[in-house]
């Protein structure tokens, strides 16, 4: 569990942390408590950055694991078909689960950050006609690639299981 090597992700069980202390990176070490997990197999390896990303969500039906292997591919998912600011995504995540799934603002900002940061979105500030200009991002050609490789995996994974659970799915 110790491995600074691997993709670190710290479930946080007891509620938000302020997005400002995620920002900076300024938060007490979450690999000395029963609620992180280590998931470098899981995700690929270049998701990690700097910060350990943090995975709140509010009544998740979903393991942390798979959720965080997850925002990724549906973040560039969603902003494949069109852009879309912070709150929007969110709104999308939970209705496209059911509500089985809601990422929170210090889910979903680091994240866009880092999509960012590697070249996979891009983002424009825009006026909103209800309230403060909103930063809009959009999938790159990059993030197009890289979705496309996403999906090819997450594909592979699924028809693995779909031979191996067989008569036992359903999906009433």
């Amino acid at each position: 569990m110790g491995d600074r090597n691997s993709t670190q992700v710290a479930v946080e069980s007891r509620g938000e942390i302020p997005a400002s202390i995620l920002l900076e990176g300024n938060y007490p070490n979450p690999f000395t408590t029963s609620t992180s997990i280590a998931i470098s197999r899981i995700l690929p390896h270049d998701i990690s950055s700097s910060n350990t990303p943090i995975i709140n969500t509010r009544n998740s039906m979903f393991s942390q694991a798979l959720v965080a292997a997850s925002l990724q591919p549906i973040a560039l998912t969603i902003l494949s078909r069109q852009e879309a600011y912070g709150y929007d995504i969110m709104q999308r995540v939970e209705e496209l689960s059911d509500g089985k799934m809601a990422w929170t603002a210090g889910t979903l900002y680091p994240l866009l950050h880092r999509l960012e940061a590697k070249g996979l979105i891009t983002a424009i500030w825009r006026p909103s006609t209800s309230g403060p200009r909103r930063k809009y991002y959009r999938i790159t050609a990059k993030g197009e690639r890289a979705l496309a490789d996403e999906k090819r995996q997450w594909l592979d994974v699924h028809a693995m299981l779909v031979k191996l659970w067989g008569s036992e799915l359903s999906f009433a």
